[in-house]
Formats: structure tokens, sequence, C-alpha cells
């Protein structure tokens, strides 16, 4: 099982291996000290305490940027469409072409300038983003009140309107009330404080100020904007507490969990920040559907297991682990920006053999642990091959997914039940015919893996599972220099090594691949 991430980089993800029961894991899982900030004063609580208030506020922050975003692009076709009431208007001689259009494009101008900081600036602060938001629904409501003017007092339809404005504020912009009590504040008071100016400024507006019927009529259209303000405060804090509920239905414990970002067999990866951490790491959860399967649950504690007791940098290291109060079992994970060796041969072809080498070697010496410790990958291909890059030029391969990894003596029921388990073309032939998944197995794999960085192709790509796993039977792929001329004797018999198909003939295990790795390695001058 490979997990993936839905943006193109993948997640490190990691196993299931080594035997654990349900009474073994802790309900309240801790850190392991050596990661947990722990500081002792009052003064470095109150330093963590507003890192982490900072961290929250960013995130809150980049969430209203994402939703006031989405509302202006929205917003501006809307306004741009009701374009057409004031061809009718001017038509009607209900005022200046000019104003009507100056009212109409302003607000456009403005949304546009908006769309383009909140595109380009992603770390915005609160002010800036509540001046933007002010100003796009503030100058809105101007002009909708100026065309309020023009009609006359008041006496005109146009005022549901403004009404519209403050409901769609509430629903789409949804804050906590005090945060959305200034822009609904203004855009309310935009229509008397536009009545005013109005009436200082066109006569036959400032006429109509003395007489009673004038307010009577005001009042009469006015009233709904106030309803619709209170209706817009309410509804945008209940819409804001509804995503804190959700947000806080999406908390783990100690993590807030920000966005599924991918999904396979045995469970879900999310992105979640710790704020002991005061970073992001990546949480996988069982799927629910298994969380009550024995089989299922043993299987997942082996794989935290197994990777909580692997160290070797090459390998996704495991943070924290355990069950919540409903049973929902998950482990905590590095968060890697990376894709696998199989998106970056797509992207770039047949590597170099210098550099394929020494990537293997990373990746065997990191399978060289798990064996000592006798532990069996089973699963080892391209996909499950991270490459990371570091500063300009640094780049080293993580191994994940030791989701079928089996150890000495382990009860094979939790990874098979009566199945050949890996991805055709890395299966070992032994272990297609029956025979024990040993290390030999996994060097086998990493030795396709090899060759395939080396040509770009898997020998026996194409087909059915099945017509891979036969045509794998049936012979043995030839050298990587005849599907690439250049390929050196030596590259090609370490290739052709691991691929043998007697498991005594290949390397031992990792380790021993390492080593063999490294003299060719040192014969290339490399």
């Amino acid at each position: 099982m490979t997990d993936r991430a839905s943006d193109g980089s993948t997640i490190a993800e990691a196993a299931d291996t080594v035997p654990m029961t349900a009474v073994d894991a802790p309900s309240s899982p801790s850190l392991p000290a050596s990661v947990t900030p722990s500081p002792d004063s009052t003064q470095g609580r109150r330093a963590v305490a507003e890192r982490v208030g900072a961290l929250v506020l960013r995130e809150e922050n980049e969430k209203f940027r994402r939703r006031l975003l989405a509302t202006t692009r929205v917003g501006i076709w809307i306004w741009a469409g009701f374009g057409l009431l004031d061809a009718f208007a001017v038509l009607r001689g209900e005022g200046p072409w000019w104003v009507f259009a100056a009212a109409r494009a302003l607000p456009i101008a403005i949304g546009v300038f908006a769309i383009a900081q909140l595109k380009r600036r992603r770390d915005l602060g609160t002010r800036t983003l509540r001046g933007i938001e002010l100003s796009l629904f503030g100058i809105v409501a101007i002009c909708i009140s100026i065309r309020l003017s023009l009609q006359g007092a008041w006496i005109t339809p146009y005022t549901s309107f403004l009404t519209l404005l403050l409901m769609t504020h509430g629903m789409l912009l949804g804050s906590h009330w005090r945060r959305s009590l200034v822009p609904v504040l203004a855009m309310t008071a935009s229509v008397p404080l536009t009545f005013g100016v109005a009436s200082l400024i066109l006569p036959e507006v400032g006429a109509l100020v003395g007489e009673a019927e004038t307010w009577s009529i005001f009042f009469t259209f006015y009233a709904p904007v106030v309803g619709a303000a209170l209706i817009s405060l309410v509804a945008g804090h209940s819409v804001y507490q509804l995503r804190a509920q959700v947000s806080e239905a999406k908390s783990l414990g100690r993590y807030r969990l920000r966005r599924r970002i991918a999904r396979g067999g045995m469970g879900e990866i999310w992105k979640a920040f710790h704020a002991g951490l005061q970073r992001d790491v990546a949480v996988k959860l069982m799927q629910p559907r298994l969380g009550q399967d024995d089989i299922a649950v043993r299987r997942f504690e082996r794989e935290v297991r197994t990777l909580a007791e692997l160290t070797h940098p090459n390998i996704v290291r495991v943070f924290d682990y355990g069950a919540t109060d409903a049973g929902v079992w998950y482990y905590a994970m590095e968060l890697l920006e990376a894709k696998d060796l199989t998106e970056v041969i797509a992207a770039e072809g047949p590597m170099e053999p210098a550099r394929a080498l020494r990537l293997v070697t990373q990746a065997a010496e990191a399978l060289g642990e798990a064996h000592a410790r006798g532990i069996v990958h089973r699963d080892v291909k391209p996909s499950n091959l991270l490459l990371v890059r570091s500063g300009a030029s640094r780049e080293f391969v993580k191994l994940i997914d030791f989701g079928i990894a089996a150890e000495s003596g382990a009860d094979l029921t939790l990874t098979a039940t009566g199945m050949i388990v890996g991805t055709p073309g890395y299966i070992a032939p032994e272990v297609i015919t029956g025979g024990e998944a040993s290390p030999a197995a996994d060097v086998y794999a990493l030795g396709m893996v090899l060759y395939v960085m080396l040509t770009g192709t898997e020998p026996f790509d194409g087909g059915t599972p099945n017509e891979i796993i036969r045509a794998a039977l049936a012979a043995p792929p030839g050298p990587p220099s005849a599907a690439r001329p250049g390929i050196t004797e030596s590259v090609d018999r370490l290739v052709m090594r691991c691929l043998a198909r007697d498991p005594a003939a290949r390397f031992a295990d990792g380790e021993e691949l390492a080593t063999g790795l490294r003299r060719v390695r040192a014969s290339l001058g490399r």
C-alpha cells in the first residue's frame, strides 16, 4: 500500500509489523522527552503559549484569506451583472450615467486589486485582512446607498440589495460577532450617512429632510436593513461556531487535523499541527471500519512499533502513537514534502549510474537496520522510496510503508490470508512460489528498483499482475546494459546478483548489499 498526497507531494507513511496487543498501547500517549519542549519557568511557558497562539492566529488568518478571496471573486461577477439595472435607471432619467458607471466600476476595481493582494501574499496580518474586508463591503454599501439617494429618498426596492449584501457577509465570511461588528455597522451606517451627505449636496433630497412622511418611509425601508445586520451577526457567529466545532471534531488529542492528504488500505494520512512540537506532522489514522477488527488493530500496532524501533535516518521517524477514547488508533510521524522515485523517473527519465547507486545505497543501509532486527519490508518498490531534496544539491531517500512487513516468527496471518503479498514485478521468485520472505527477498526488490532507476523501464512491465508474475517466473531479466547501453559491467554484475533466482546467490541482506554498492561506487570513482 502506498499513500499519496493529492497535491503531488508524498507524505511519509509507514508500516505494519511487530506484535503488540491493544492492552499494551497507552491510552494517553506521551511524546519522548527528547522531542517534547519542557519550559521550566513561567516566562518559558508564556513564551511557548505566545508562539502557539501566533501559529493558531496565522492559521485562522489563512483560512479567512481563502474565504475572502473566494467571496470577492464571486462578488465581482454578481456586481458586474447588476450593471443592466444601471442602464435602465439612466434611460428612466434617475440620474447622470457617469455616477452609475462610477458606482459600478469602483467596487470592481477595488475587488480586482484585493484579489491580486490576497493571491500574491499569504502572510497577511489580521489588520490587513480586516481592512480589505471593510474596504470591499464598505464601498459596495456606499455605492448602493448612492443609488438609493438618486432614486428619491429611499422610496425604492433597491434597499433589498443592501440587505442581500449583509446576509452574504454573514454566511460566507462567518466570524466571531466581535470581529464582524465593525464591517456590519459600517454597512448599516452607510444608509443614513449617505442620506445625510446627499441631503447636503442634492437640493431635492435636502428638501425632504424636514418632512415627517420622508422619515416614515425611510424607517420603513431601513428596518429590513437593520434586521439583516442583526441576522448577519448572528448567522456569521453561528457559522463561526460551526467551523470551530468541525475543527474540534477534527482534533485528535494534542493534534489539530488540518486536511486529509492521503488514503490507503489501512488508513488515512492527515496533515496535523502539534502545539507542543510547534510543527506540522503527518498523522496516520486506522480506518474506522477496521477499528474493531482485532487482526487489523494488531497489524496497525505492529506497524507503529516497527517504525518506533527503527531509527535509521533513511527511514521515516515516528513521534507518537496511541488510541483515542473513541477507539481510533493513530500515530504521528514526520511530514515529508517529497516525490517518490516513480514520479522522479517519470519526470526526469533514467538516472545516471552514480546518482542511482548513491540513492540505492541509502535505501540498502535503511533495510540493513530493519534486517538486523529481524524485520523484512516485503514491499520495496520505487513508490515506497521518497526522494527528499535538502538545499541546492543534497538529496536523500526515505524508506516508507512497512505496512506488510513481517518479523522472524511473526504471525503471518496479520499480513496475508493465503495470498501473495507485495507488488508484482518486485516480488522475489521464491515468495511467488510460496517460500519464505527473507531479507534476500528485499534485496531482490531493491535490485529491481535499481534496474528501473538505471533504465527507466521495468523488465516485466505490461499486462495484468498475473501476467507480470508469470513473466518473472519464466526467465530472469537481462542486464541493465541491454536496455540502456553504457552501463558498466560492474553495475550489471551487482544488479544481476540482486536478481538471482536462488536467494542464496544474492546479497544476504541490506547491509551486505550496501557494502557491495559502496565497492562498485568506489570502482567507478564515486
